[in-house]
């Protein structure tokens, strides 16, 4: 596993303990000394982090790393809330389907792929069906309901 920017975790420190802290080992008291993703030693007894960076890191990272709705929102940021293939916006898609753009997984989930942002791309309706019609699938999405239950696997 990398963190983000590609670096290697740290795999090393006292104890036994390995960095980033696993998140099965977050109420563990021998862990409380030290940064959950850096392992640098504490000051303040009642932090867990050594600053907010590697706070939202190790939440990101370890904590919910496959949460659907977070990386969809990262991917909406990342993409300026614009369809990456035609560009309309998301304001432009709600007035047009009275519903937010869709998130596409670039590898499907049947196929191993995953929730995390760098799988998902950012489309409007229509190319997210052109989408999966060049994939060779057939699309039968009428209405809001049939599209979120695609958009949440």
């Amino acid at each position: 596993m990398k963190r983000k920017g590609g670096s290697s975790f740290i795999e090393k420190r006292g104890n036994n303990i390995t960095y980033p802290l696993p998140k099965e080992r977050m109420r563990d008291e021998d862990t409380f000394l030290n940064c959950r993703w850096c392992g640098v030693e504490l000051n303040d007894k009642r932090k867990r982090f050594c600053c907010q960076e590697h706070r939202d890191e190790w939440l990101d990272v370890i904590y919910w790393p496959e949460d659907f709705q977070r990386q969809r929102k990262k991917a909406l940021e990342r993409d300026k809330k614009t369809c990456q293939d035609c560009g309309m916006t998301n304001l432009e898609h709600i007035k047009k389907f009275n519903q937010s753009l869709h998130a596409h997984h670039i590898v499907p989930r049947i196929d191993g792929g995953s929730n995390y942002v760098d799988n998902l791309v950012i489309l409007c309706q229509e190319c997210h069906i052109k989408r999966h019609k060049a994939m060779g699938e057939e699309v039968k999405w009428k209405d809001k309901k049939a599209v979120n239950a695609h958009a949440s696997n």
